[in-house]
């Protein structure tokens, strides 16, 4: 299915951090604290449980330095990969996702207050997956819609979990988490313009 994805735009590097670090993150995202993940609506951020159901974690200090720094080292294959000139990220942040939990279908390019440029590429590091021993999940899918032309368009492709997969996409491009049917889904995400 990467291969498939890849052929159509989406950025994939398998193995992106270890499974030791993936291990390691996870265990101190389900510890954690979280806040309800807020949407954007009317150029104000906001709590929307019926369209992104997740919370977002704090991690320790180095964790989220080793994550940016890994993202920051790989910019070059992003810009080469879409073509394109990124120059910034928002920093990562670390989503977990309990049972019940989603995030609707949606477009990441919208632009942030405060900030000046809009989102041009998404990112999505998985930190487990389906067979994660003690910290495996079930549903919780990526979804990513447009990838095709015409009438297939609305088809929609799920991204295949993998501990440690990095995907990267255009943030234009229509996307869903769906629901998590069991256990806890743990995701860095970023947005760079």
């Amino acid at each position: 299915m990467l291969d498939l994805l890849r052929r159509l735009g989406v950025f994939a590097a398998p193995g992106f951090l270890d499974p030791s670090t993936c291990r390691d993150i996870c265990a101190e995202m389900i510890a954690a604290d979280g806040e309800p993940g807020v949407v954007l609506k009317d150029a104000v951020e906001t709590v929307d449980r019926e369209r992104k159901r997740l919370d977002q974690t704090e991690l320790a200090e180095a964790r989220t330095a080793l994550v940016d720094g890994r993202l920051a080292a790989i910019l070059p294959s992003f810009n080469r990969h879409f073509g394109i000139t990124l120059a910034h990220s928002e920093g990562a942040m670390f989503y977990r996702y309990r049972t019940g939990d989603f995030f609707s279908t949606h477009r990441d390019e919208y632009r942030m207050p405060g900030i000046d440029h809009e989102r041009r590429v998404s990112i999505v590091l998985f930190l487990n997956d389906h067979g994660t021993a003690g910290l495996s999940y079930d549903g919780g899918d990526l979804v990513m819609y447009d990838l095709m032309d015409g009438a297939g368009a609305d088809r929609g492709i799920a991204v295949p979990a993998e501990a440690g997969l990095l995907v990267a996409f255009r943030s234009s491009l229509r996307h869903e988490v769906t629901p998590v049917t069991a256990g806890v889904r743990c995701v860095a995400v970023d947005r760079f313009f």
